[in-house]
């Protein structure tokens, strides 16, 4: 039995929620919806530009009756009588459509939790305000799938999605693109925890954002092109390091060709994308990589050569294909060369015993 966490009324969230459980073939479920309730002071502001014509939401007491889950409204702030229904019902998961904070002794009343999925990385945009707060941070827009805890937005982390960004986004296709994000970070939830296969740990959240007032959120708004475009760049990076791992030569020639300062990127270890291909031995990437001007020289933060990571995969392999090393050093790089502490590719060569190795860089010496 599953429990869903929902509003009383027509909500976007809970509709699109409850059909994905139905879908997926779920028909244990229970509804606890709340009431509407009339907040204190709100930001009344309007943000965005009205999105696209949209289907409303059914009322969430027929959705449920169409659906055939058991339906209850019941406000949720009414601990008592909410944890009476969970463990009435043996509900082992709880899930967040749309929630107020729910307390400790509801949390604890699931054996498997309660998950919500927060439009956001956390903990940096925990509480409110989650996509400006993606802005002024300058981190990657995305959605985190959480067990919840007593505190706002913490708990136990189960995965983050990270949403890509197009050039021509507006904020406004963002922060749909974010919202079905969640839909699919649900569907593999459930799939996962039907299979018994959900990880998760736990959330350092020192502090939880307070909500930001409207004038800091209409300078954000007049900062998102910057962001938008410093968020493509590294995306973009990151899909180039992948290619690099992966041997994707279709995906690299077209990020260089888009982006052709990339190709002397840096990870934070300083891995170049020539080393990262070399390191795995794609040669057809590294031969790509130095025809587009690639540095056969580039070093890591240590000192460490393209050349030296090279040779890794190589060392004390019975027939080992040499191919990558050829193309570094027809290309120019130095067997002579020194990382930090002093020591060349012999050097390290040497250290493992092989001899062949040893001859075949001897030759370029």
């Amino acid at each position: 039995m599953i429990v869903v966490f929902a509003y009383a009324f027509p909500h976007r969230k809970t509709h699109d929620f409850l059909v994905e459980l139905a879908l997926a073939g779920l028909r244990d479920v229970i509804v606890i919806a709340a009431p509407f309730q009339k907040l204190g002071a709100v930001d009344r502001n309007t943000y965005f530009r009205k999105p696209l014509v949209t289907v409303e939401p059914f009322d969430t007491s027929v959705l449920c009756e169409r659906l055939g889950f058991k339906y209850v409204e019941k406000k949720h702030s009414q601990v008592d009588e909410v944890v009476g229904i969970v463990r009435e019902c043996g509900a082992s998961l709880g899930i967040v459509a749309g929630a107020r904070i729910l307390k400790q002794p509801i949390v604890e009343s699931f054996e498997d939790g309660i998950v919500n999925f927060h439009p956001g990385k956390i903990p940096e945009t925990s509480g409110l305000d989650a996509l400006f707060y993606t802005i002024e941070k300058d981190i990657d827009p995305g959605v985190t799938t959480h067990f919840i805890d007593a505190k706002v937005d913490a708990g136990h982390f189960v995965s983050f999605d990270v949403v890509k960004v197009a050039a021509d986004d507006s904020i406004e296709d963002l922060q749909e693109n974010i919202y079905r994000t969640q839909l699919i970070a649900l569907r593999r939830f459930v799939t996962d925890w039907a299979s018994n296969n959900v990880q998760s740990y736990p959330i350092d959240r020192p502090y939880k954002n307070d909500p930001m007032d409207c004038e800091h959120k209409f300078k954000l708004l007049n900062r998102f092109p910057i962001w938008r475009s410093t968020r493509v760049l590294q995306q973009c990076k990151r899909q180039l390091f992948e290619a690099c791992i992966e041997g994707n030569e279709k995906e690299l020639v077209s990020l260089l060709k888009d982006f052709p300062s990339l190709i002397e990127s840096r990870t934070i270890e300083g891995w170049s994308p020539l080393i990262v291909a070399a390191f795995n031995q794609q040669r057809e990437l590294v031969r790509i990589l130095l025809e587009l001007g690639a540095d056969p020289n580039a070093t890591a933060n240590k000192g460490t050569s393209v050349l030296m990571y090279a040779k890794t995969a190589l060392v004390n392999k019975v027939d080992a294909d040499y191919a990558v090393l050829n193309l570094l050093l027809d290309a120019g790089a130095k067997v002579s060369h020194q990382d930090v502490f002093g020591k060349n590719i012999f050097d390290y060569v040497n250290e493992f015993g092989d001899d062949v190795l040893a001859a075949y860089l001897d030759g370029y010496n």
